[in-house]
């Protein structure tokens, strides 16, 4: 006899994209997001009175997210209220401005895991999808840190191009995340994500 009664309505997870602003311009961006500061974005006590309200029902995984959530000043008060709440909570960046500095206030605020876009097998198209010159590297620049300072996190990879990009983005990809101990997940998204055309 077939099983009637409805799935558990619990909340798993939250993409929270906490800002607008960003230093890329990609051109998947769902929010296209590019410089800022942005008008009606929630201040500091409207973000905690969120986690408040998520908490009070749930503990899923709070994915920190833009934009570039770096960009927010208060984003480590954000992550370290979330977490005392007993939040999983998560951040996807572009990896540029991660520093070794950034890496440990990442660790310090209860930043479990973090995710990096990676959009081409070199520079030349990777920046070309992030459409600014140094993307690349200041991406693997950021992961390099995160290495150092002990985080968690794995590829992200957005494979809007044709097939032979994403084919060889991939294999490169694959092998190197298969070599990097530190790097627990490969996650392609074979699909459009990028913002609405009317």
């Amino acid at each position: 006899m077939k099983d009637s009664r409805p799935l558990p309505s619990t909340l798993r997870m939250v993409a929270w994209e906490v800002t607008r602003s960003c230093n890329l311009a990609c051109a998947h961006c769902r929010a296209s997001s590019v410089c800022g500061p942005y008008e009606g974005e929630l201040d500091t006590a409207a973000c905690l009175r969120l986690l408040d309200e998520i908490a009070a029902f749930s503990s899923p995984v709070i994915i920190l997210t833009g934009g570039e959530p770096l960009l927010r000043p208060d984003i480590w008060e954000i992550a370290a209220y979330g977490d005392r709440k007993g939040l999983r909570m998560v951040m996807a960046t572009n990896g540029t401005m991660v520093t070794e500095d950034i890496a440990k206030k990442m660790l310090a605020a209860g930043i479990r895991r973090v995710s990096v876009s990676i959009d081409g097998p070199d520079a030349e198209s990777h920046d070309r999808f992030r459409r600014v010159t140094g993307a690349f590297a200041g991406a693997l620049a950021g992961i390099e840190a995160m290495q150092r300072a002990g985080v968690a996190f794995e590829y992200h990879i957005y494979p809007d191009a044709p097939h032979a990009f994403f084919n060889d983005t991939r294999r490169s990809y694959r092998a190197d995340a298969a070599r990097d101990a530190w790097a627990r997940c490969l996650m392609f998204f074979a699909t459009h994500v990028g913002p609405v055309r009317t």
